[in-house]
């Protein structure tokens, strides 16, 4: 359950389905050793991050897997070119990037090719070899061949493409693609933090270790590694609101909104909004009410903002105010027990008894041990938004 919980979580933070997208698969093992399959991996998830650029994004690992399972494929080994249509279409990709690869006497030769889903054609096959050593430049120079196949145009230079990325050792890169491959926790933990070791400044092992200890529950350990890899510029946004889920987790309320703050310049949601309302209201600030103003703004078919705002008024004893939120969540969640419950209580306040008498029944029935514990839990009801969501705006709010 905990893979598949770390899976649901990676996966939801996808790129703006409005960018136009590759989908990397697996290079296939030309070489045919098995203790070499990491490789193949290892290409899918270094040209997925280089590719990356000029407005172009990639879809997830997590996406790729799940997509696999829902149509009844692989997850390993290769695919015909109609199973790649089929996939690349259940991801929404423009372009499927795949590959093979041969590793012999210490050199490893590579091909890579494009498939473009909307005019169902191959582009012309790129090759590059080296020393296996130099791993990495080769998949960076094939993911810098392939941007340029498909823009003559291709602003950047082979030297400030490849500056983009950190230079990281062939040894750190492969214990971290293990660690995605690996089928348990302990395995995961034992190469991701082989790969932090060797790599202190490689941010992709050190956020999958954030992520496991994250969903353990173990928030000071995962807070280290978040913070560690928040400076990243790509997984920096995503790692910083974790960091400021941990923070409010641990009660460190002021540090959980330095840290959402951060990623709400780089990458604002609803959702980042919704929790900035959420500790600011925990925190008697009246910065609450302008967070939740921004996160219906961005989407206002959101119950969960409208139930939090009407808390927040509650919390401030503003009983019209908390009445009127709570009734728009109902409306747009009728059947949400919490809000009937804390609707009650605002009716109570009110000295409309009736009402808040039948708004109780609706939401605890006879049930006391749930009223008791409702009642207990009352103003600590709040709900974050668990998952990183970025990019999210207006206009796509609102389709």
């Amino acid at each position: 359950m905990r893979a598949v919980a770390l899976a649901v979580l990676l996966a939801a933070s996808v790129t703006s389905a409005s960018a136009e997208t590759f989908l990397v698969v697996p290079f296939a093992n030309g070489a045919g050793a098995s203790d070499l399959d990491w490789v193949g991996e290892s290409f899918a998830e270094a040209l997925a991050e280089n590719l990356q650029a000029d407005g172009r994004a990639a879809v997830p690992r997590e996406e790729r897997l799940a997509a696999l399972e829902r149509l009844g494929l692989p997850a390993a080994g290769p695919l015909t070119h109609a199973s790649l249509l089929r996939l690349g279409e259940e991801v929404g990709a423009d372009w499927v990037v795949l590959g093979h690869y041969e590793i012999a006497a210490g050199r490893i030769r590579s091909r890579a090719q494009l498939l473009d889903l909307g005019g169902l054609s191959l582009g012309a096959p790129i090759e590059d070899q080296d020393a296996f050593e130099r791993l990495l430049e080769v998949q960076s120079r094939l993911a810098w061949n392939l941007l340029r196949q498909l823009d003559p145009r291709f602003p950047l230079s082979l030297v400030s493409f490849q500056q983009r990325r950190p230079a990281v050792s062939v040894s750190a890169f492969e214990s971290y693609v293990r660690g995605l491959l690996a089928a348990d926790r302990e395995q995961q933990l034992r190469y991701f933090l082989q790969a932090a070791r060797l790599e202190p400044a490689y941010a992709p092992p050190a956020f999958r270790l954030a992520m496991l200890y994250y969903l353990d529950g173990d928030y000071t350990a995962a807070t280290r590694w978040f913070g560690q890899a928040s400076v990243d510029p790509r997984l920096g946004p995503e790692a910083g609101f974790y960091l400021g889920l941990c923070y409010f987790a641990a009660g460190e309320l002021p540090r959980a909104a330095e840290a959402l703050l951060k990623v709400s310049a780089r990458a604002p949601s609803a959702g980042l909004w919704n929790n900035l309302g959420v500790i600011a209201s925990r925190q008697n600030d009246a910065a609450a009410e302008t967070y939740f103003s921004r996160a219906l703004q961005a989407d206002p078919q959101e119950a969960r903002t409208h139930f939090n705002l009407g808390l927040h008024y509650l919390r401030r004893s503003e009983w019209e105010l908390a009445l009127r939120s709570l009734q728009r969540a109902l409306a747009l969640e009728p059947r949400d027990t919490e809000a009937h419950y804390v609707r009650a209580h605002a009716l109570r306040q009110l000295g409309r008894l009736e009402e808040a008498e039948r708004a109780q029944q609706q939401a605890v029935g006879d049930n006391p041990a749930l009223a008791l514990s409702l009642d207990r839990r009352l103003f600590e009801l709040d709900r974050l938004q668990m998952e990183f969501r970025p990019q999210m705006n207006l206009d796509e709010a609102r389709r």
